[in-house]
């Protein structure tokens, strides 16, 4: 491949509507992640998981794991923190 990643981008566009090439690309992932195994999947997973947490602000994540452990939220951070019997997380110390 001599030409530039401009030339190539705009021979395609010439080639395929925007709609055939969403097609070709879902098509691309569905037989990727139909020939992967369950053990590569779940590494893709974690992953992928690790760097959505891992962008979020503090708040963030405390709401996506309120919304996710729910009533066991509190008991959770605590069990973080050491198993301190109180919890100034929630500004009330």
């Amino acid at each position: 491949m001599t030409e530039s990643k401009d030339t190539l981008n705009q021979r395609i566009k010439e080639n395929l509507t925007p709609e055939q090439l969403q097609d070709l690309k879902d098509f691309y992932v569905e037989r990727l992640v139909d020939n992967m195994s369950t053990k590569d999947l779940v590494a893709y997973v974690t992953d992928d998981m690790s760097d959505y947490v891992n962008k979020l602000s503090p708040v963030e994540f405390f709401e996506e794991g309120y919304n996710y452990w729910e009533d066991d939220f509190d008991e959770i951070v605590e069990d973080f923190k050491g198993g301190q019997s109180e919890n100034d997380l929630d500004g009330a110390n």
